[in-house]
């Protein structure tokens, strides 16, 4: 068995999963980012349930194929696989399958003690997760995914009753800075192109726009888009995402007209394993699908991802995104190059989508990627100007709803304005404050006539561990500091705050 080197982020995922079952939940929810190591974190996972049966559901051969190497190399046990023909044995006690051939046989032997859903997100969308879960007998369940937004949240806490991580594309962005390159994502730098390409006609069905029309309303640019791509482009490594098959074809002819090592890629390619070993040898610069290489295809070395199929969903475009944001030598960062797509009828994600907590946060971040700035850099500008326009609110609204007012303060003097618009999402956060989170509140310095909700307790708690973890001010320290007279005591330093409380002291 392989040494595992757990990263930091991988490690607080488990404990928050033991943790999530040591206090009663059966379901906890698991959020972190493509490339963040999910494969890995849930493998250690199961190395802890031994020697009881653990039973993971993916629903794409990639991921039956990734989570088979990762648990082997973490646990030394090679599981078994139900997935079409082949057939776990009664003796596995790792066992990975695909949903869609355990929704139709039981496993073969003792039932299971766990059962793993990695891409949890589409457990919701799918009934054969909750047939496939009910014949493992197991009586507990946890979900790992990359994408779930609030709304979608929202839907999965009718399976999941606990969310007890979550880290963010951003937080994995910073990280990837701060360590120098070691560990983290890179940044990303969004880029449209000089053309507009006309969604109005385009229409929707099962909530994302059908392929056929895009297609349509796509093709007739592809040798603009190609033009652009062979004069400014021609020494990236690319993937392209297409609406359909046939527009990836296209669009990898009109690249191999122009000179450029391009390939197509579709999930019956007899030559498929050959076509990606050969872009991974960068004997191919320039790669183009349709819907096969969203989930469960790692290369780490992609530097730009060219969206030629615009969505509606949150969840397939950060899938997307995401097959270019890992870390690799010589990687400066990935290069999102996103046409225009423009539209009065619809709204299509862009990357901004990523971390912005609602559409009007989403629309300023986007404007000012347009104008050249990375995904990081530009959510750090829009929250300094969101910062300023809370303290107007509050000015403004002095005298009005108390509640919300006390709830914005606390937002800016820890300095996460998501704080003031948070909303529950699983079914435990609108119950009331436990005695133990209002002691370590009140200890902290904030007024349980604050927090409303146990989950909005959580939150807070967490904000205030994250802040010591970083070596940031106290809440104390902070609004003694802004009462002497700092303007932005939240972004100091607990020793900041410190040598700056006694210069200021020792003035007055």
């Amino acid at each position: 068995m392989a040494a595992i080197l757990l990263r930091r982020y991988q490690q607080d995922a488990i404990s928050a999963a033991r943790a999530s079952f040591e206090a009663g939940h059966k379901a906890p929810l698991l959020v972190m980012p493509t490339g963040s190591g999910k494969t890995v974190t849930f493998a250690v996972i199961a190395r802890l349930v031994l020697p009881k049966r653990t039973l993971v559901i993916a629903h794409r051969k990639e991921l039956i194929e990734q989570a088979v190497a990762k648990i082997e190399a973490v646990t030394g046990i090679r599981p078994g696989v139900e997935m079409g023909p082949r057939r776990a044995l009664a003796s596995d006690p790792i066992v990975v399958g695909t949903v869609q051939t355990l929704a139709k046989r039981k496993v073969a032997g003792e039932s299971f003690a766990l059962v793993v859903v990695d891409e949890a997100h589409h457990v919701v969308a799918d009934s054969q997760y909750a047939t496939a879960i009910k014949a493992s007998g197991a009586k507990h369940l946890l979900g790992v995914t990359a994408t779930p937004y609030r709304a979608d949240k929202r839907a999965l806490s009718a399976v999941f009753d606990d969310n007890p991580y979550n880290l963010g594309m951003l937080d994995m962005v910073d990280l990837g800075r701060t360590s120098g390159g070691s560990e983290g994502l890179c940044d990303i730098t969004v880029r449209t192109l000089p053309i507009q390409i006309d969604m109005g006609a385009v229409h929707v069905r099962q909530g994302d726009f059908v392929a056929g029309e895009v297609a349509d309303v796509l093709e007739p640019e592809l040798a603009r888009l190609a033009d652009i791509v062979a004069a400014e482009y021609a020494d990236r490594k690319l993937l392209a995402f297409c609406p359909l098959r046939a527009s990836s074809r296209a669009w990898t002819e009109l690249l191999r007209a122009r000179g450029l090592p391009a390939a197509h890629v579709q999930g019956d390619s007899p030559d498929r394993a050959e076509i990606l070993a050969a872009f991974a040898r960068d004997e191919i610069r320039f790669l183009s699908n349709s819907a096969v290489l969203t989930e469960g295809y790692d290369q780490p070395d992609i530097d730009t991802v060219l969206l030629l199929r615009p969505t509606k969903s949150r969840g397939l475009f950060a899938q997307m995104v995401g097959r270019g944001t890992r870390l690799h030598p010589g990687k400066e960062g990935l290069l999102v190059l996103d046409p225009m797509f423009v539209s009065e009828r619809h709204s299509v994600m862009h990357a901004a989508s990523l971390v912005a907590t609602d559409g009007e946060q989403e629309a300023r971040v986007t404007k000012l990627m347009r104008r050249g700035l990375s995904m990081q850099a530009s959510v750090q500008a829009d929250a300094a100007a969101e910062k300023d326009r809370l303290k107007e609110a509050l000015r403004r609204a002095a005298r009005r709803n108390p509640y919300q007012r006390r709830l914005a303060e606390l937002a800016i003097e820890l300095d996460d304005i998501g704080l003031a618009s948070w909303e529950p999402t699983m079914p435990w956060h609108h119950e009331r404050p436990s005695t133990k989170q209002l002691a370590a509140l009140e200890q902290a310095g904030i007024s349980a006539d604050t927090i409303g909700s146990r989950g909005l307790a959580s939150a807070v708690l967490d904000r205030l561990a994250q802040r010591r973890l970083q070596g940031l001010a106290t809440l104390k320290q902070v609004r003694y500091a802004r009462m002497l007279g700092h303007t932005a005591p939240e972004e100091l330093t607990f020793a900041e705050a410190s040598a700056w409380i006694g210069s200021a002291r020792q003035a007055a």
